[in-house]
């Protein structure tokens, strides 16, 4: 038997978490699908919890790194909020199934974890918030609520989870979508 690893765990929790829902999902669904004693997974992880915290966690932290790094190589408003729209959608149908549960499943993860996903959320709306607003202060804009505007940007890309998928679609691709 190949050794089992901790992404392994985490790539079989995340399809089971998706086709299940956190709640109904059981360790030992877990350890089954990967072919181990349920009492092997407590080894890499301490709770079902702490599996579905650390995929909420690598995904949005992912995407985080992924944004700061796109605004530092682009100054204008317009060619980021560009940029930043293709590479959100690109990253939310390249980890649909962590998005899905992510989105679906949030109020899964203890109160603590909430709030530091909350505070990424929080990090990764400001960055979006800003851009727009220095579309707005250089002319390129015209928003009246630059806060409301980034929630309906948000809304509508993190919508994709509930109707693309990667599997029923090959047009239009991730990239057509962007």
């Amino acid at each position: 038997m190949a050794k089992t690893t901790k992404e392994e765990i985490l790539k079989v929790a995340t399809e089971i978490f998706k086709e299940k829902g956190f709640q109904r999902a059981s360790m030992r669904d877990i350890a089954r699908k990967i072919g181990i004693n349920q009492g092997s997974l407590y080894n890499f992880f301490p709770s079902k919890e702490a599996i579905f915290y650390q995929i909420a966690s690598y995904t949005m932290d992912d995407s985080l790194k992924i944004f700061k790094k796109i605004t530092k190589e682009v100054t204008s408003p317009l060619d980021r909020i560009k940029i930043i729209i293709k590479n959100h959608i690109r990253l939310l149908c390249s980890r649909l199934e962590e998005i899905t549960i992510l989105l679906h499943d949030f109020r899964g993860l203890n109160e603590e974890h909430q709030k530091e996903m909350i505070e990424k959320r929080r990090v990764f709306e400001r960055f979006i918030e800003e851009v727009l607003i220095d579309g707005v202060k250089s002319g390129v804009f015209q928003i009246k609520d630059t806060k409301m505007a980034t929630y309906a940007l948000l809304g509508m890309d993190n919508w994709i989870y509930q109707w693309y998928s990667c599997l029923l679609y090959t047009s239009p691709s991730p990239r057509d979508l962007s």
